[in-house]
């Protein structure tokens, strides 16, 4: 995949997920959970670009909330299609180096 427009494909890992559910426990105790998420990834030699969304919940303290993450830990800018279920989850960070995490609607339980 051509994923910065020079016209040399370049080895990639494209993963893509919709309706994601995921919990974390220690025996009974429910310590972290993730569920309703979706996300797109590129994994190059290079680094890792993509999106994702999610709700998490911290049952230790009862903090929860949605998650809007955007990463590019490249070099250089990508441009990028995914494909998922539900179609394609497309792209394009000009900004390198760095990670977006937004949580917003977090509340204690």
């Amino acid at each position: 995949m051509d994923t910065n427009a020079d016209t040399i494909v370049e080895d990639v890992l494209k993963v893509g997920v919709e309706s994601l559910n995921f919990t974390l426990s220690a025996g009974s105790l429910e310590v972290l959970s993730f569920s309703d998420g979706s996300g797109a990834f590129v994994f190059t030699d290079e680094g890792v670009a993509g999106a994702a969304d999610l709700q998490f919940e911290v049952g230790m303290i009862g903090l929860a909330g949605d998650i809007n993450m955007d990463v590019n830990t490249l070099d250089r800018a990508i441009e990028a299609s995914v494909p998922v279920a539900s179609g394609m989850v497309a792209f394009n960070y000009t900004d390198t180096s760095f990670i977006h995490l937004c949580i917003t609607d977090a509340f204690l339980q």
